[in-house]
This record gives C-alpha cells, structure tokens and sequence, in this order.
C-alpha cells in the first residue's frame, strides 16, 4: 500500500557541517519552493558558509524509501555530479560513515568527503541528518 511520508534531507554540497536543523536558535529561510521541495538556507554560526535544508513529501511506502537510503553507491543516480559513494563503517541500521567523491570538471580537482550520517523515523517522517567528519 502505498501512502505519503515525508522525508527532512539535511543536504549540503560543499564540505560543511550542519548543527542540529531541529535546533530552536536556528533561523531558516525559505530560499526556494519548486516542484514539491522547499529549500530553507540559513548561515552557520561557525563560518560563513550558508547551510541548507530539503524538505518534501513522496508517494511511497516506508521501506522503499529505506532501500534508497540503504543503497548509498546507488546516490550517484540522484545525487548531482556524485561519482561514487560507501558505507565506511555500519554502526546500525539507523547511523553510519559513508565517504562521498564528487566529480568537478577541468581545471578543477574532484572533491571527497565522509559524512556521519543519522536516520530517523518518526511517525511517517523521515529525517536524515549528514554531518562532515574532517580526518576519518
């Protein structure tokens, strides 16, 4: 049976870390809503880098959603300019290191990176929290 379940991705593209979305001292904005995703931006309290956020709702049970959280060297068909990614180290189901290596054209290098990811279900809601981890 299919049903709607919402999915927060917590996605960054360029090597930073994200404190907790769900904090109440932080303050997103809506930068963007198009086709179903809103993307909220705010700046990080240690950089100046701007953070951003995805939230939207897809037609599909809960465990096929899970077997796309679960396939990470399936990310490269989804995730823009993603060349390849592993699971580094399974802590459980629920939170693991995965290492990410983006493709970047001429004269540019192409970029890696591991993130400790989390996931969590509540209630229908997916919540998937990436977080850098310098020297893995």
């Amino acid at each position: 049976m299919k049903y709607y379940n919402t999915i927060l991705l917590l996605i960054f593209g360029t090597f930073i870390s994200i404190q907790s979305a769900r904090s109440q001292d932080n303050k997103w904005t809506a930068a963007k809503n198009k086709d179903g995703i809103i993307v909220l931006t705010h700046l990080s309290k240690d950089s100046n880098i701007v953070e951003y956020m995805a939230i939207m709702t897809v037609e599909a049970s809960m465990q096929d959603i899970n077997k796309i959280i679960d396939d990470v060297p399936g990310y490269k068909n989804w995730i823009a300019n993603l060349k390849y990614a592993k699971i580094l180290k399974k802590i459980n189901d629920h939170e693991r290191y995965e290492y990410y290596l983006t493709y970047l054209p001429w004269p540019f290098e192409n970029r890696d990176i591991v993130f400790h990811q989390t996931t969590e279900n509540k209630n229908g809601t997916i919540i998937i929290s990436f977080k850098s981890v310098p020297n893995f």
